[in-house]
């Protein structure tokens, strides 16, 4: 567990929670995505469910942070339960939705700037992207924003959690009281004109806010990643959690609430003005225009404080969690070691001077990305809440917890709820998801592959490529989110196509039908063959990350073999001689006894041998010279035993095992080492080794075959000693 510093009180934690949890979304997307889809009823349902639905995912994070109580989140919590691997996975996708978004909060403040003040910072046009124009002003106030919001983050952080906590009951208060100004104010306000979207599938409607839960909660488990810094127990983390989910619900829903309370004159219905809303100023954003109708310029102004805070308090949220999370895997080297790095008020300044630089760089690129953002984040939310509640019951299944198995279970079953539900519309002929999610999903997923593989590469200690899970993950991922993106691509081209046939014949043209025909044919292939070429580059670049991280997986392998063997052989050799020693002699003797077990026929030969005069030789001319005695009578040995295995098992004594052809040769290759012993009898310095062999027999054990193998070297011993010239001359 890390040393951090426990600064971070239960009223911190839990404002960190709700402030990630509700962003910028929570006055638009409220009404574009909830009210016009399902109405006021049908997103109340929505939302109040899908609240039920991420309390067992709060459960999951609860046990997670209980069982990894530091700031690693995810990664620390899927690292221990699973692998390095499943870790680089699940952190890598948390990143992504933990980035994009503090990129929507931090780019939401131009747009909301069009709305509330006009023009007035609309100058110095850049460029446009997608349809939306870039201004140096609009950049220099998303600029300052950030830098002020961003260098809270840098502070103390009991400083920028009591910041935060003021805040989060700031835009709370501001919503409630809007809500509760509306609803004793309105007149001719009646619940049966805002149940519904439509008359027609009211379980679809719900089921589309339900499937959005992931987007509207996501950042509730930031606190995860802050584990670390809890002055107070862990076990009160699911308390939090809990009142946190509780109490984002109940904003969406009194947004919500809000956005129907009033309309223009313009629109026939509420659900007219929010489903075909194209004003500008105020009444571009049905909660500011509720505000306004009911408290005119005080209402506005208080509802524009209330976003400058939840803007805030999402991007203070998600830098903490994203900052502490990216520390967590430079600790383990797979990002810049520099990020690991904190100061003395355990602030991780580089990680989080990164995460604003990055996030100025986005704001170039303008607010084009808003649409895809939600789904981008929806989809790796499902992802990051899967891999939790799969942990999660694993832990209990290994230490038994029918509880816990069974909230782990069912976070599984709900996340594949929000996947399936969130994902149906790709398949539907009337809806559909931005291209640009899968699109940006197959870049993030390919750079994360080539980022693995570079990881894999670097990686000595042998931490990763231990499973296929993150290249078989990233692959199919890669193949799916670009299947879909054909498919929305395909219906894209499709009602364009359309939509210009319908448009030629409605108001008559001068070509003929034949030449329209042509061109039309004529554009949409090379729209196919644009599509084809892009499917052919994805494929390819995944194919090449395929077979590079599987030639970095054998490469490490090999080095890691090439290690083992290395540390083996450093503890199974004797240092001496180089040969192997007493720990390798009863490795092997524990395989033969297995071969013995298994063959009762099963032949070999063992040689005991047992130098003589050692004692002498050490005596006489010193130890070292004692100890080329040693090495020299090794050499006779292994010289005529080669290549049977030699075990030195004490200090003058050896042991070598026949097996294959110097079994069939044992004969021969005593007589050769009982010779070479006989002729060195007459010379002092020379080397005189005592052998004696058995031969396994029928059913017999190793200790009985050495026993007799044993008993043969001191008999040749003995008659060596008297065979010796000059018997005085060497004394045992």
């Amino acid at each position: 567990m890390e040393n951090r510093k426990k600064n971070i009180g239960v009223l911190g934690a839990f404002a960190l929670s709700v402030g990630t949890s509700i962003g910028w979304g929570s006055f638009v997307v409220t009404g574009s995505n909830y009210l016009s889809k399902a109405g006021l009823l049908g997103s109340i349902i929505g939302i109040v469910l899908g609240t039920l639905l991420m309390f067992i995912i709060a459960y999951n994070y609860h046990y997670m942070i209980n069982r990894s109580p530091d700031s690693g989140g995810i990664y620390s919590f899927v690292k221990q339960t699973l692998n390095a691997d499943h870790a680089f996975l699940a952190s890598w996708f948390l990143v992504i939705v933990y980035i994009g978004i503090l990129w929507a909060n931090v780019t939401s403040i131009a747009l909301f700037s069009r709305y509330l003040f006009g023009g007035i910072f609309q100058f110095g046009r850049l460029y446009s992207i997608a349809g939306y124009d870039v201004y140096i002003g609009e950049v220099l106030l998303c600029t300052g924003v950030l830098l002020l919001i961003g260098g809270l983050t840098l502070l103390n952080q009991r400083i920028t959690t009591g910041i935060t906590c003021g805040m989060v009951f700031l835009f709370t208060a501001a919503i409630v009281f809007v809500s509760l100004v509306s609803l004793i104010r309105q007149n001719g306000f009646s619940m049966s004109d805002v149940r519904y979207a439509s008359d027609e599938n009211h379980f679809g409607q719900i089921m589309t806010v339900l499937s959005m839960s992931p987007w509207a909660f996501i950042g509730f488990e930031s606190i995860s990643h802050s584990a670390g810094s809890f002055s107070f127990r862990t076990k009160n983390t699911l308390k939090i959690l809990l009142a946190s989910l509780t109490v984002s619900a109940v904003l969406y829903i009194l947004l919500c609430q809000i956005s129907v309370m009033a309309h223009p004159e313009s629109y026939a219905s509420w659900l007219d003005y929010i489903a075909n809303n194209t004003e500008e100023g105020v009444m571009g954003i049905p909660p500011f225009f509720v505000a306004h109708h009911y408290l005119g310029k005080a209402g506005v102004v208080l509802f524009g404080v209330a976003l400058f805070a939840i803007i805030a308090t999402s991007i203070i949220g998600n830098i903490y969690a994203s900052s502490n999370l990216i520390r967590r895997m430079a600790a383990d080297e797979i990002l810049p070691p520099k990020f690991a790095y904190a100061n003395r008020n355990d602030v991780p300044v580089y990680v989080r001077l990164f995460l604003i630089g990055l996030t100025f760089l986005a704001i170039f690129l303008g607010r084009s990305a808003i649409g895809f953002i939600v789904d981008v984040n929806n989809i790796g939310g499902v992802i990051v809440y899967a891999y939790v509640s799969v942990c999660t019951f694993l832990f209990g299944y290994r230490n038994n917890v029918k509880i816990v198995k069974v909230f782990g279970v069912l976070g599984f079953i709900v996340s594949l709820v929000f996947g399936v539900s969130y994902l149906i519309p790709v398949f539907s002929t009337t809806e559909s998801i931005a291209q640009e999610t899968f699109i940006v999903l197959v870049l993030f997923s390919l750079f994360g592959f080539a980022y693995f593989t570079m990881v894999l590469k670097k990686d000595t200690k042998g931490n990763f490529g231990n499973s296929s899970v993150v290249w078989v993950g990233f692959s199919i991922m890669v193949t799916f989110f670009t299947g879909v993106w054909i498919i929305e691509r395909s219906k894209r081209i499709h009602g364009d196509l359309m939509d210009q046939i319908r448009s030629f014949y409605s108001i008559g043209s001068s070509p003929s039908d034949e030449v329209f025909l042509k061109e039309i044919e004529s554009h949409a292939d090379r729209l196919n063959m644009i599509g084809m070429i892009t499917l052919f580059g994805i494929v390819s670049v995944t194919l090449l990350l395929l077979f590079t991280t599987l030639y970095f997986v054998k490469e490490n392998e090999k080095k890691h073999k090439q290690q083992l063997e290395s540390i083996s052989n450093l503890v199974n050799r004797d240092p001496l001689t180089g040969i192997q020693n007493h720990r390798a002699y009863n490795a092997d003797r524990k395989r033969l006894h297995a071969a013995e077990n298994a063959d009762p026929e099963f032949a070999y030969a063992l040689v005991v041998c047992d130098i003589n005069d050692l004692k002498y030789m050490n005596d006489r001319y010193g130890h070292d010279y004692g100890d080329e005695y040693i090495c020299s009578a090794c050499q006779t040995i292994c010289s005529i035993f080669h290549p049977s295995s030699v075990f030195r098992t004490g200090g003058d004594e050896f042991v070598v095992i026949l097996e294959g052809d110097d079994y069939a040769d044992r004969d021969m290759l005593m007589s050769m080492l009982e010779e070479v012993s006989v002729r060195n009898n007459a010379t002092e310095k020379a080397v005189v080794v005592a052998s004696g062999m058995a031969v396994r027999e029928k059913g017999e054990d190793f200790s009985a075959v050495f026993r007799r193998a044993d008993e043969q070297m001191y008999m040749q011993k003995n008659r060596l000693k008297e065979r010796r010239p000059n018997h005085d001359l060497r004394k045992r």
